[in-house]
């Protein structure tokens, strides 16, 4: 069996990756529960998502600047992590893995889309539009998932939950990626 079969064939997809990918994905688990226990915590009495999910814009900058191994072991670290800080928060269980899939997904396909090429960068008007739509289309999967989880086990409103979260989530996601986004470099330097 050739080597690059046997590294692929043995590895597991959370095991084999080195120190520091495990210690940056627990530190993102951990970013991730802190924050969504907080935005728990502080949503408003008698709404059923958060008024803003900071979470969302750690969850999509590690996974956009991440590739390959480190990338599928940080979406599941996102799945336990907002599981676990909903589970905390007093949510049932049903409707913290609901809510979960809904932060994993947008942070899958978000962060997967800005980091398609490599850590995204942040030079072009191109940049800028990728970040935009890749914000905006995470939210919205985001919500929609959100949205039919409230609307299935708690009786709420499709359309209003799924606009909360969806702006919540794109607000985050567009207020924490960019501080992680390449910065044009400084053409007064080439003088």
């Amino acid at each position: 069996m050739p080597a690059a079969a046997r590294r692929i064939v043995g590895r597991s997809w959370v095991a084999g990756t080195n120190r520091a990918t495990a210690w940056s994905v627990l530190g993102v688990a951990l970013a991730v529960f802190a924050l969504g226990l907080l935005a728990v915590t502080l949503a408003p009495a008698g709404s059923h998502v958060a008024v803003w999910w900071p979470a969302a814009g750690v969850s999509v900058a590690a996974v956009a600047a991440s590739g390959g191994t480190r990338r599928r072991s940080l979406l599941l670290a996102i799945a336990l992590a907002s599981l676990s800080a909903n589970l905390v928060g007093g949510r049932s269980l049903a409707l913290a893995g609901c809510f979960a899939l809904a932060n994993t997904a947008e942070a899958a396909l978000a962060g997967c889309w800005l980091g398609r090429q490599g850590r995204p960068g942040m030079t072009t008007m191109l940049d800028l539009g990728r970040l935009l739509m890749s914000a905006t289309a995470g939210a919205l999967l985001a919500g929609v998932i959100a949205a039919t989880a409230v609307w299935g086990l708690r009786g709420g409103v499709l359309w209003a939950t799924c606009l909360s979260v969806a702006a919540s989530h794109s607000a985050a996601v567009l207020v924490i990626v960019p501080l992680i986004m390449r910065a044009p470099a400084d053409h007064r330097a080439r003088r």
